[in-house]
């Protein structure tokens, strides 16, 4: 329903979105991103501080997420502004350079037209756009809590830990 118009809406725009062209809010946040297919991730290993949602509108999109307690197995940068990325890059593993990475556990997401996902903050996440063309839109909310204080949306993630 809600998917259905959206990709209706957004399949007699995507012709005039130009490769990278992503609306934002004042503040920076990516309302809207067209993104282009291959091997490379649209957008690399990090983790958001704030809880958000993505929906993918044309195309599919593929996640791979680690939980926020993985942190120390995929190396995140200890400085970071509005998210955290990581030096381990999963895309092209260097297990010689990043021995703990090897004993992280990545879950897989496909997300196809109309589908939505909820992103608890400090996951941590990479996606790949699998078909072209591939438009998402994304909205994150800040709560009075932060990662340093909260590693996820609470019952979010164990409703991501224990489906079935």
């Amino acid at each position: 329903m809600i998917g259905e118009f959206l990709k209706s809406a957004a399949s007699k725009t995507v012709e005039n979105l130009v490769f990278g062209y992503a609306l934002r809010r004042r503040d920076g946040a990516r309302l809207l991103t067209k993104s282009e297919t291959g091997h490379i991730p649209t957008s690399s290993l990090h983790r958001d501080p704030h809880c958000g949602f993505l929906l993918q509108v044309i195309g599919r999109k593929r996640l791979d997420l680690y939980s926020a307690d993985q942190g120390e197995l995929i190396y995140p940068h200890k400085a970071y502004n509005n998210y955290q990325p990581c030096w381990f890059r999963p895309e092209d593993p260097d297990y010689s350079v990043y021995p703990k990475a090897e004993r992280a556990n990545c879950l897989s997401v496909t997300l196809n037209p109309g589908e939505m996902i909820v992103q608890p903050a400090g996951w941590f996440h990479q996606v790949y756009a699998l078909d072209s063309p591939n438009m998402s839109v994304s909205y994150f909310w800040r709560s009075k809590k932060s990662v340093a204080s909260t590693p996820d949306c609470g019952c979010i993630s164990e409703l991501i830990c224990n489906r079935k």
